[in-house]
């Protein structure tokens, strides 16, 4: 719960506005967006839902309706990760009373009520391996508090598979340094322990808890690998952007700006 609440609450790291004037006097390097026309650093992107741009920007969770981003990137992983073995350990333990209630009294002493017969053999219709389950849940009306134990144990279990998909997606995307809206860029991948670092901090014995680790990465400066391009280091929005553009774009390089180089040599040189 804690992990959802600072997900929610805490800054998912907006691009300073420092930035654009450290960018202008040469201090810094940037690219400008093409929809709002900032100059942002890598790997950040303008967020129109919030009319913000952020940094190390990942995704916008429309379940949450809030931009998961280098702030707050860390918490919901850690709360899918947590949800998702809070839910195992529900369905093993309804799970556990559930057959617990069927020893004491085996299913083929249960009369069988009509309804369950009816959906038993609609089952059966569909597919012959789906028949059986009408003696797993679909037990009998005397016994109501057994049948409320296994559609928990159901429920829980089908929750804990979506929420282990969801957080072993965002795992494996930290471990190679990726993110949702670029997942297959191997720009910035150094290797599964530094990757881990710039999202979850470098002690990993914090690396569990829900605590800022704003000592992983500043946001603005990103290690490359060796040998990387500058297009490869470009967000997928000004990738996309060009892509439209088609002949209008010659190099994609050129949508990198150079430090002190204003906005309105850039439209020349485009």
């Amino acid at each position: 719960m804690s992990s959802l609440v600072r997900c929610q609450l805490v800054d998912p790291c907006k691009v300073p506005v420092s930035f654009e004037k450290a960018v202008l006097s040469g201090k810094e390097k940037a690219y400008r967006e093409p929809r709002s026309g900032r100059l942002l650093p890598v790997r950040s992107e303008y967020v129109g839902r919030t009319c913000e741009a952020y940094l190390g920007f990942d995704h916008f969770c429309r379940f949450l309706n809030r931009p998961i981003a280098l702030g707050n990137r860390k918490y919901l992983i850690l709360f899918a990760v947590y949800s998702a073995l809070a839910c195992l350990y529900g369905a093993a333990f309804t799970l556990h009373d559930y057959l617990v209630r069927l020893k004491r009294t085996p299913l083929s002493l249960r009369p069988v009520h009509i309804s369950f017969r009816i959906i038993a053999s609609c089952l059966q219709l569909l597919s012959p391996v789906l028949a059986p389950l009408h003696r797993l849940g679909f037990t009998s009306m005397d016994d109501p508090e057994a049948l409320v134990f296994l559609l928990v144990a159901l429920i829980d279990s089908a929750l804990a598979l979506i929420l282990m998909g969801f957080a072993s997606k965002h795992l494996l995307l930290v471990l190679r340094n990726r993110v949702i809206v670029a997942p297959d860029d191997d720009t910035f991948d150094l290797g599964w322990r530094k990757n881990v670092e710039q999202v979850f901090g470098r002690r990993p014995l914090l690396w569990a808890l829900p605590i800022a680790a704003a000592e992983g990465c500043d946001g603005i400066h990103y290690p490359v690998r060796e040998g990387c391009t500058p297009v490869a280091t470009m967000p997928t929005v000004v990738l996309r952007h060009a892509a439209k553009l088609g002949p209008a774009v010659p190099q994609l390089a050129s949508w990198t700006i150079a430090p002190a180089r204003t906005s309105h040599q850039h439209s020349k040189s485009v």
